[in-house]
């Protein structure tokens, strides 16, 4: 279908041929490769308050946008992900926003992240922040990690962090573990802990595993040495093994050596 060249959409294509708008959108992707200020004015227009775009049309505006329109369009992108009607629109709209690498939009994405209702929303915005790499979208995402609405959110936030490279992201994650007493969020910076490199990140996870009073906690960093991977984790849970007493965690660390510990996670570049 013609639309498809537009990349990921919110809205599918209809399948029809005919479909005023796949035309209009072919003729809109043209116009942005053989005159890119003529594109964006038009998807501009497509756009503004009281369009009669569809819902679609809009959405393959709003991606053109963003992948070709650079800085000078976030105003024209932030208005639709305060404005528009259509929710799926606006989380598109938000989502967008993680293209720029524009600073400008870090505080209305942490207004969406930590203020909106809506959950759709709340997770576009911790997308567009996840795909900036300044300091303060690094500072925002740990904000929602500890102290976002819902645990689904938070963890979201979580795993975004886990992803970022360097040791502030792990300077991160020691943060929300150690100040946070909640077993599923504690074990979802256990997972996190488990896609770094981080020497620290693998001497927290054994400090857990070896130590932790609670139990579930210890089963996941059980898993997550599993997952790093190694030598060191197989010598690790096996020594653990000859000293345990708790039969679950016995269990758990069984389980981890049959999964085969020679899995290696590695940091992002």
């Amino acid at each position: 279908a013609p639309g498809a060249v537009i990349g990921f959409d919110t809205y599918p294509s209809s399948g029809n041929d005919d479909d005023p708008c796949e035309f209009k959108i072919v003729v809109l992707q043209a116009l942005f490769q053989t005159d890119l200020q003529r594109g964006i004015m038009a998807a501009t227009d497509w756009l503004k308050q009281g369009s009669t775009q569809t819902p679609r049309c809009k959405s393959a505006a709003l991606t053109l946008l963003g992948r070709h329109g650079g800085k000078s369009v976030t105003p024209v992108i932030l208005g639709v992900a305060r404005n528009e009607s259509d929710l799926k629109l606006r989380a598109r709209a938000i989502s967008t926003l993680g293209t720029t690498n524009d600073d400008s939009v870090i505080d209305p994405l942490r207004d969406f992240a930590i203020n909106s209702q809506d959950n759709e929303i709340t997770e576009a915005a911790v997308y567009a922040l996840s795909q900036h790499t300044g300091e303060r979208a690094m500072t925002v995402l740990s904000e929602v990690a500890s102290s976002g609405k819902t645990t689904a959110q938070r963890k979201l936030a979580i795993s975004s962090i886990s992803t970022r490279p360097g040791e502030p992201a792990v300077d991160a994650l020691f943060r929300i573990y150690d100040s946070d007493q909640s077993v599923e969020i504690r074990k979802a910076v256990i997972y996190a802990f488990a896609n770094r490199r981080s020497e620290r990140a693998g001497t927290k996870l054994l400090e857990i595993a070896r130590s932790s009073d609670n139990i579930e906690l210890r089963k996941a960093a059980i898993g997550a040495i599993s997952r790093r991977g190694g030598d060191k984790a197989i010598e690790f849970l096996l020594n653990l093994y000859d000293t345990e007493k708790n039969e679950e965690v016995k269990d758990q660390i069984l389980n981890a050596l049959g999964s085969g510990a020679s899995t290696y996670f590695v940091d992002p570049e």
